[in-house]
């Protein structure tokens, strides 16, 4: 029985102690936990102060900048008040302008239409540029054509001189042959009235020293073979000179007669 109860109360301690390892466990735990949660907190705060001093820095350079543009600008505007208090006399003088012109109504239709002929000004000069550049880009064009076609009428002067002197030289020459030609016509005209004259009196002949011979009849115009008849027909027959002279002379008459 002792033992039994010393068991079981042994085994309630043991109990006991486990409890106590779990509660403890669990507040180590608890602690770690808290420990995790209080590290985030402080990255969390240290991040959120590096952020706050970087946006610090940043509004510190924009406050900056802006009192710069600020000093900047109360420069520019104390330079335009200088420009407006002195430009104010031409203010004036718009204002007299529009009273005493019936054109215009009040200032800003004067400012409008001046500012419309300024720009119809700068169009009308911008025009003017172009037509400029455009005329001497003609003119540039115009000047090489004109270079160009100087040349070509230079050629063909050139070519044109040289084909006249080469006309020159074809009429010359073509005169020459003209008057070699007009030589040789009158030179052949004298062989063929020669020749005919020859033919004539070679035909005289044949008739009569061949009258008598009954040979075969020789063509009119066959002279060779009339000569070639004639001296043999001579070679036959004998003649006084007296006779032959006579058969010359009544050749010649009848050459004479034609």
């Amino acid at each position: 029985m002792e033992f039994d109860a010393t068991l079981h109360i042994q085994n309630i301690r043991r109990e006991e102690v486990k409890q106590k390892e779990i509660k403890i466990m669990e507040r180590i735990e608890n602690a770690d936990q808290y420990i995790k949660t209080m590290q985030e907190k402080q990255c969390q705060a240290s991040r959120r102060l590096k952020n706050e001093r970087e946006l610090r820095l940043q509004k510190e350079k924009e406050l900056q900048a802006l009192k710069e543009e600020l000093q900047q600008l109360t420069v520019r505007r104390d330079r335009l008040r200088k420009r407006v208090k002195k430009n104010e006399v031409y203010a004036d003088f718009v204002t007299g302008v529009v009273k005493s012109s019936n054109q215009f109504q009040d200032t800003r239709q004067l400012i409008s239409h001046f500012d419309m002929m300024t720009k119809m000004k700068k169009e009308l000069l911008q025009n003017t540029q172009r037509t400029q550049t455009a005329a001497e880009t003609i003119r540039a064009q115009l000047k090489q054509r004109i270079d160009q076609n100087s040349d070509r009428i230079l050629q063909c002067n050139n070519k044109l001189a040289e084909l006249q002197r080469q006309l020159d030289a074809a009429r010359t020459e073509s005169q020459l042959w003209d008057s070699k030609w007009a030589h040789i016509q009158n030179t052949a005209a004298k062989k063929t009235l020669s020749l005919g004259a020859i033919k004539m009196a070679t035909m005289n002949i044949y008739q009569n020293v061949c009258k008598k011979a009954r040979d075969e009849v020789i063509a009119v115009d066959d002279t060779m073979k009339q000569l070639d008849k004639v001296t043999a027909q001579l070679q036959i027959i004998t003649y006084t000179p007296s006779t032959l002279a006579a058969h010359f002379i009544s050749s010649t008459d009848h050459i004479g007669a034609l």
